[in-house]
């Protein structure tokens, strides 16, 4: 197949069960922190990989696709898995989209995991652009910008990509029998995510200038406005209290960090403004 998963990785082993579970004949290259025993066992598998710096998504998958050869990518995570046909299938949708993303099944083994699972469940069964599981073909550049994902943007990347491709007028193929397994999720795992996704779509604000009025609130009014309302409505009618309880927390903490990113840039532009130049 003229596919290749690009699997990124940060002190994971669980990299090789994902390697695993991907096809022969499947191009894979990996793009990993600097681990010299996961380094040593890619070497063994003949797996070619890149070393990238931490807290950077979009320079770690950015690097992934550089080293890929095949025109179709997938993004892959160490901490999920491709359940039996899943890449042919993505494969075979590619033929007539641009997009496509296989269909995530969150694991769990608590009840507070299974809130967690469901809450990224109901996430991901939107038409988003979000790994694992992203797939497209690399013709893409030549409707986003001519560049995958910029890196000036760390976090909220999939959002980021998101944003692109709908402004492109191209839309996100589900493909349902494409199965990809999530391991369980941490509460500390996926609050932190929140966190650094809410600074991430600052950024996004900062380097574009617009917003999404639907996903990045410039006040927190907002919290309050239609959008907000239905979602909750729709959330308790399908998930349930317990996880619109806990979407509303996923949102403060996400909010936190959209505001913290937001003061620091505040201040980095007023310091530059004070600073004083004396050339000589």
């Amino acid at each position: 197949m003229d596919i290749a998963v690009v699997l990124k990785c940060s002190d994971d082993f669980r990299i090789f069960r994902c390697i695993k579970s991907i096809p022969p004949d499947v191009e894979i290259v990996c793009s990993i922190t600097s681990n010299p025993l996961i380094e040593n066992g890619l070497k063994k598998l003949g797996i070619p990989y890149c070393i990238t710096p931490k807290g950077n998504l979009s320079v770690t998958i950015n690097a992934g696709i550089s080293l890929a050869k095949s025109n179709n990518i997938i993004i892959m995570d160490s901490d999920s898995y491709f359940g039996d046909g899943a890449i042919q299938s993505l494969y075979e949708a590619l033929k007539e989209n641009i997009v496509v993303r296989g269909r995530l099944i969150f694991l769990y083994n608590t009840s507070l995991n299974r809130v967690i699972a469901e809450l990224r469940d109901y996430v991901n069964q939107q038409p988003v652009a979000y790994a694992p599981g992203l797939a497209f073909r690399r013709e893409i550049l030549s409707y986003i910008g001519g560049y995958f994902f910029s890196p000036y943007i760390p976090w909220a990347v999939d959002a980021a990509f998101t944003y692109r491709i709908e402004e492109a007028g191209i839309r996100v193929k589900i493909v349902p029998n494409a199965i990809i397994y999530h391991d369980s999720i941490s509460l500390y795992h996926d609050l932190r995510a929140a966190f650094r996704i809410g600074g991430g779509k600052r950024l996004i604000v900062e380097l574009t200038g617009k917003y999404n009025k639907e996903d990045i609130s410039p006040t927190i009014i907002n919290l309050l406005n239609g959008k907000f309302i239905k979602e909750g409505i729709h959330i308790l009618k399908h998930k349930g209290v317990k996880v619109l309880l806990y979407n509303f927390l996923w949102n403060i903490v996400y909010y936190i960090g959209y505001y913290t990113t937001r003061f620091k840039t505040f201040i980095n532009k007023l310091l530059a403004k004070l600073s004083i130049c004396n050339p000589l």
